[in-house]
């Protein structure tokens, strides 16, 4: 009995004396936390149980109802982890534009099965590979796309013809082949037909995967996760990835030796395999990852959720066939390029507004590597910044009375242009986005050319998922018929 005492004395005093040593190591930390509005939560875990519990479609309204209207940033805890969450624009900004927040944090961004690639890297590394990857979506690269995007577009059209006048579908696996396709052509030199690919809802899946590994941190434990339930998804889902990037890697190396390298110029492919880039096979492998799926699954669900939208909305539906007709005229072969996309002003509209209710990144994070004044606090260092874009833009502070409505011509006069982010992470951090709206305007001018929509769903019943990706737990289902 006296040893048994004496070994959990000790085992005590040595807790008591780790906590202790582990406070003191972050008493500013903690000096400064306690001047900061927000809410401690329970002790130890802060609001960390509520997360780890909580189901598909009430994680976010959890999120949500710690970021409060009368202060622009909210102090809550995930266990030992200090988080600041806001909506406010003027924060979202300075700290966007701070090299004091560049950093993102490994509890939320290490939990990603990519983590060489550009979503979760930080620092110079992501630095360096956002410069690299820039040159792939130049203007000038760009122009040479339209063509092979609008022939992608024509294809889904034809795809779509079997469900005329059939029941409701869920258009988004459509929609994501189209833009997979799409970014295949454009940017890997390389085309598979995907319709109906069962890479598609395992790829799905993943960003889900990710995110549950947030919320349930244990997860992360490699032992832990090789006993869970989605284990098994998760390596089928890798093997049919992995397959998917073999195959464009060993065609474009093949390609390269048949050409004497003449076919590269400066696309995705070209940047990860030039031996100058000194990428390795994993970042090789994570980028490609990164690429593929935010093009099948940010894209894809933005421009599913627009179809959606103007399903339910047939008034804004018809106004955008009628812009449609009017500079399409019956013409079968039109040239797509940047002036003539310039030209569907109601179009940029219904876009913007899409991306305004939807981000494909409704909230984002970055961590301080050092202490930081935002907006009148003291922000400390290793305080992770949760910024929710879809709070911010569905704000009537910013938006009106109407802010949760569906109403493009809002964006005919914008008041608060500072509370509109269409990129996650601000300009310096955007790659693609340009041509991701090239993809979602052909796309929907070669749609409404050869189809009307309509829906079931209702606008005031959708749930919405705060996934990596934001998603509509509905789905996206429509019905379609010939114009």
């Amino acid at each position: 009995m006296f040893v048994f005492q004496s070994l959990l004395t000790f085992l005590l005093t040595t807790l008591v004396f780790y906590v202790i040593k582990f406070r003191w190591s972050r008493r500013r930390l903690y000096e400064l936390a306690a001047k900061l509005p927000g809410d401690n939560g329970v002790p130890l875990l802060g609001i960390l149980h509520k997360l780890a519990i909580a189901k598909r479609e009430d994680y976010m309204d959890i999120v949500l109802s710690y970021i409060r209207n009368d202060t622009p940033i909210t102090r809550v805890w995930l266990g030992p982890f200090l988080v600041v969450a806001t909506k406010a624009p003027e924060v979202m900004h300075a700290v966007f534009n701070s090299p004091q927040c560049y950093d993102k944090p490994s509890i939320f961004y290490g939990s990603l099965f990519f983590t060489e690639g550009l979503i979760p890297l930080s620092g110079k590394t992501h630095e360096r590979h956002r410069k690299i990857f820039n040159k792939a979506f130049t203007p000038k690269r760009l122009q040479e796309l339209y063509g092979i995007i609008k022939d992608r577009a024509e294809v889904c059209v034809k795809k779509l013809e079997p469900r005329v006048n059939q029941e409701e579908f869920d258009v988004y696996y459509y929609i994501g082949a189209c833009s997979l396709e799409s970014f295949g052509a454009a940017n890997l030199n390389f085309h598979d037909d995907l319709y109906g690919h069962e890479m598609l809802p395992y790829a799905d899946a993943g960003f889900a995967i990710g995110m549950k590994r947030i919320q349930q941190p244990w997860l992360n434990n490699e032992f832990i996760f090789r006993n869970s339930k989605i284990s098994k998804e998760f390596d089928y889902m890798m093997v049919l990835v992995q397959e998917y990037v073999s195959k464009v890697v060993n065609y474009n190396n093949q390609l390269t030796i048949e050409t004497n390298g003449a076919n590269k110029v400066d696309k995705v492919i070209d940047l990860l395999l030039d031996p100058k880039h000194d990428f390795t096979d994993q970042e090789i492998l994570d980028e490609m990852i990164v690429f593929a799926l935010t093009s099948f699954d940010s894209t894809a669900k933005t421009l599913s959720s627009g179809l959606l939208m103007l399903a339910m909305h047939q008034d804004i539906q018809q106004k955008l066939i009628n812009e449609i007709d009017s500079i399409c005229g019956t013409e079968k072969e039109l040239t797509f390029d940047n002036d003539f996309l310039q030209r569907f002003t109601y179009l940029d509209l219904i876009v913007k507004e899409t991306i305004r209710l939807f981000p494909a990144g409704p909230i984002v994070a970055r961590e301080t590597s050092d202490e930081i004044d935002i907006c009148g606090y003291k922000i400390p260092k290793k305080t992770i910044m949760v910024m929710s874009i879809f709070a911010m833009q569905r704000d009537p502070k910013y938006w009106g009375d109407d802010a949760h409505l569906y109403r493009p011509e809002r964006f005919e006069n914008l008041e608060n242009p500072q509370a509109y982010l269409p990129f996650t992470g601000g300009k310096r951090m955007c790659i693609g986005y340009r041509y991701a709206m090239i993809v979602m305007k052909t796309f929907l001018i070669n749609f409404f050319r050869n189809y009307k929509i309509d829906t079931t769903l209702k606008y005031e019943d959708l749930k919405l998922e705060m996934s990596l990706v934001l998603t509509i737990l509905n789905r996206y289902m429509i019905s379609i018929k010939k114009r």
